[in-house]
């Protein structure tokens, strides 16, 4: 009985041991994952299998590796045949197609290339699964995908070539094995953007009649793997510009285009000016220029600050539209829009009244504006310029109106001075300037906009002034109605007596 419990109890132990045996043997992985690192959210990630893989199930760090059937063509005879050595200098893996015996050469010196290279061909293939990033994270997981050799590609992601060889900035290689089934990859991927700036800078205070300097800034792109690349900048601005119709591109130093002449060309793109002469549309196809890659794009134009910009909000919008889908080259998205530019300009309202009662308004004070630096205002409604002259006889005299008002318009934030020339009939001209007149734009959700100073200026008034002599005149005239009044008491009293008697 004994003899038969303790066999009993060496049977069990050893059901045990073979059940706990079972997950060791099964501790190899048939699929794995790639975790993408760095994603940015709205943009769409896809990845390729380069390479299948096989391995042994009691040996899983066995393993073996074919061509994925969509990229036969690329490393048999195609760009990838450079990374398939017939002769193995190291320890490379075998790939074996049609009994032919070759080695996988593809090294953390060469990744780099290999990536550049198969983004080319990823055009012609669609990708083994695509994902989108989203909004509040940094990661994209892929799961469930079968083992092999990976390509990571962030679609329209710009390939920056100063990079150091096997750390791509837009891409990345992987390999997921039954022993490491799973990775991690760290995009640094990045998208074409500009930058938008007036006279070098996010908003300006203007007279009108000032040219404003506008630049765009971006890089140009390298379009590896697309064979036809469109990069379209859209420009537009309000009704108090003037666009002068002078754009001028450059890609590092070189100019491009030059629209300031009379008539232009644009190799490999186009140049349009918008028919109401609001703005342009310039375009390139970017795989033309490759010897530019990574260079700044400079886009430089004028515009004139004009009446329509008094007080409101002057602004110049401006958009990105690229390619980013090789396998597309019809198929854009529009890059986030720069913050637009502002420019702004004030006005300084005029309002003559009686000293002490507002509502009594006076028409025909006159009055001329000066600048801090001691400079008249004249505005000249033929070319919508406002100058600053050195004389008071060449300024811009302005008279109120019925409603007591006049006003200088189109001048930058600053600190003036209004001198009043002439009085309105019947009132004093006020003698000393009034000075410290501030004009300053103001701050509102979508941009500084330019406003009015109201300047309220009184007027004084006399009483009538005695004439020469005035009082010995009047006893006069009281005398002399005295003495007609009673002459002609005299004169009925005397009838009355006569015709009594």
């Amino acid at each position: 009985m004994n003899k038969a419990k303790k066999l009993f109890a060496l049977l069990l132990v050893a059901v045990f041991a073979l059940a706990m045996s079972i997950p060791a043997f099964a501790a190899h992985n048939s699929t794995g994952s790639i975790t993408i690192d760095g994603t940015t959210p709205g943009k769409t990630y896809d990845i390729y299998r380069i390479f299948d893989l096989t391995y042994d199930d009691s040996t899983p760090s066995k393993v073996a590796y074919t061509y994925n059937s969509d990229w036969v063509n690329f490393f048999v005879g195609g760009d990838g045949a450079g990374f398939i050595s017939a002769t193995n200098p190291g320890a490379l893996n075998e790939v074996i197609y049609q009994r032919t015996k070759n080695y996988i050469n593809i090294t953390d010196a060469n990744v780099y290339e290999v990536a550049q290279k198969a983004l080319a061909y990823c055009s012609t293939k669609n990708p083994v699964d695509s994902k989108v990033g989203a909004t509040g994270s940094t990661t994209i997981t892929f799961s469930n995908l079968p083992l092999g050799y990976y390509l990571v590609f962030p679609q329209g992601a710009s390939i920056k070539v100063d990079n150091p060889a096997g750390t791509p900035a837009w891409n990345s290689i992987c390999s997921l094995t039954s022993t490491n089934p799973s990775a991690t990859v760290k995009v640094k991927a990045t998208y074409p953007t500009i930058e938008k700036t007036v006279d070098s800078a996010a908003s300006v205070t203007k007279d009108v009649g000032d040219v404003a300097t506008f630049e765009i800034t971006g890089e140009v792109p390298d379009t590896t793997g697309y064979s036809q690349y469109t990069y379209k900048i859209s420009d537009t601005m309000t009704e108090g510009l003037t666009f002068n119709k002078d754009v001028v591109v450059k890609f590092g130093s070189n100019t491009i285009t030059d629209g300031r002449a009379a008539s232009f060309t644009v190799d490999h793109g186009s140049l349009i000016y918008s028919v109401d002469g609001k703005g342009f549309t310039l375009s390139y196809d970017m795989t033309h220029y490759q010897a530019y890659v990574g260079q700044k794009i400079s886009v430089t134009y004028t515009a004139k600050v004009n009446s329509k910009a008094v007080n409101t909000l002057t602004q110049n919008d401006a958009h990105l539209d690229y390619s980013n889908d090789p396998s597309n080259t019809n198929q854009t998205e529009r890059a986030p829009d720069p913050d637009p530019v502002q420019v702004y300009t004030n006005k300084i309202d005029v309002l003559a009244h009686e000293q002490g009662n507002e509502a009594i308004v006076l028409h025909d004070a006159e009055f001329v504006l000066l600048n801090s630096d001691g400079k008249f205002y004249k505005y000249d409604p033929a070319t919508d310029d406002v100058d600053w002259v050195d004389n008071e006889a060449d300024a811009s005299h302005y008279r109120t109106d019925s409603d007591g008002k006049t006003a200088f318009p189109g001048i930058a934030d600053g600190t003036y001075t209004l001198r009043e020339t002439a009085a309105p009939d019947g009132y004093n001209l006020v003698p000393d300037d009034i000075t410290g007149i501030v004009a300053a734009h103001e701050d509102t959700a979508n941009g500084p906009v330019g406003k009015t100073t109201l300047v309220k200026v009184p007027h004084t008034t006399g009483r009538l002034l005695p004439a020469t002599g005035g009082v010995g005149t009047t006893i006069f005239f009281i005398s002399g109605s005295v003495l007609l009044a009673a002459a002609v008491i005299v004169m009925i009293t005397r009838k009355r007596s006569a015709v009594e008697a």
